[in-house]
Protein backbone atom coordinates (compact mmCIF):
# COMPACT_ATOMS: atom_id res chain seq x y z
CA UNK A 1 0.00 0.00 0.00
CA UNK A 2 1.04 3.63 -0.36
CA UNK A 3 1.57 3.95 3.39
CA UNK A 4 4.40 1.42 3.07
CA UNK A 5 6.24 3.44 0.42
CA UNK A 6 8.26 5.60 2.88
CA UNK A 7 9.43 2.44 4.61
CA UNK A 8 10.25 0.82 1.28
CA UNK A 9 12.22 3.92 0.34
CA UNK A 10 14.24 3.77 3.58
CA UNK A 11 14.99 0.05 3.28
CA UNK A 12 15.90 0.37 -0.40
CA UNK A 13 18.22 3.25 0.44
CA UNK A 14 20.00 1.26 3.16
CA UNK A 15 20.37 -1.83 1.01
CA UNK A 16 21.61 0.32 -1.87
CA UNK A 17 24.37 1.70 0.35
CA UNK A 18 25.36 -1.72 1.63
CA UNK A 19 25.40 -3.18 -1.86
CA UNK A 20 27.58 -0.34 -3.09
CA UNK A 21 29.98 -0.84 -0.18
CA UNK A 22 30.65 -4.44 -1.16
CA UNK A 23 30.72 -3.86 -4.90
CA UNK A 24 27.36 -5.48 -5.71
CA UNK A 25 26.69 -2.91 -8.40
CA UNK A 26 23.71 -4.58 -10.08
CA UNK A 27 21.98 -4.94 -6.70
CA UNK A 28 22.77 -1.29 -6.00
CA UNK A 29 21.15 -0.26 -9.30
CA UNK A 30 18.01 -2.26 -8.56
CA UNK A 31 17.70 -0.75 -5.09
CA UNK A 32 18.23 2.76 -6.46
CA UNK A 33 15.42 2.21 -8.94
CA UNK A 34 13.04 0.87 -6.28
CA UNK A 35 14.00 3.73 -3.94
CA UNK A 36 13.36 6.36 -6.62
CA UNK A 37 10.01 4.85 -7.58
CA UNK A 38 8.93 4.72 -3.92
CA UNK A 39 9.95 8.37 -3.54
CA UNK A 40 7.69 9.18 -6.51
CA UNK A 41 4.81 7.29 -4.88
CA UNK A 42 5.00 4.34 -7.27
CA UNK A 43 4.66 0.92 -5.66
CA UNK A 44 7.15 -1.73 -6.77
CA UNK A 45 6.17 -3.94 -9.67
CA UNK A 46 6.28 -7.71 -9.45
CA UNK A 47 9.28 -7.66 -11.80
CA UNK A 48 11.14 -5.38 -9.34
CA UNK A 49 10.64 -7.86 -6.51
CA UNK A 50 11.64 -10.80 -8.70
CA UNK A 51 14.74 -9.07 -9.99
CA UNK A 52 15.73 -8.04 -6.46
CA UNK A 53 15.23 -11.59 -5.20
CA UNK A 54 17.27 -13.03 -8.07
CA UNK A 55 20.10 -10.59 -7.51
CA UNK A 56 20.12 -11.22 -3.74
CA UNK A 57 20.36 -14.96 -4.40
CA UNK A 58 23.23 -14.45 -6.84
CA UNK A 59 25.03 -12.36 -4.23
CA UNK A 60 24.40 -14.98 -1.54
CA UNK A 61 25.87 -17.68 -3.78
CA UNK A 62 28.90 -15.53 -4.65
CA UNK A 63 29.55 -14.81 -0.98
CA UNK A 64 29.22 -18.50 -0.14
CA UNK A 65 31.89 -19.33 -2.74
CA UNK A 66 34.21 -16.72 -1.27
CA UNK A 67 33.71 -18.00 2.28
CA UNK A 68 34.11 -21.67 1.36
CA UNK A 69 37.66 -22.87 2.07
CA UNK A 70 39.48 -24.43 -0.88
CA UNK A 71 39.51 -28.23 -0.98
Amino acid sequence: SETDLPELERHSHRLKGSAGSIGALRLREICAEIEENARKGQPPQRVDAGTLTDEMEALRMALARVRKPPE
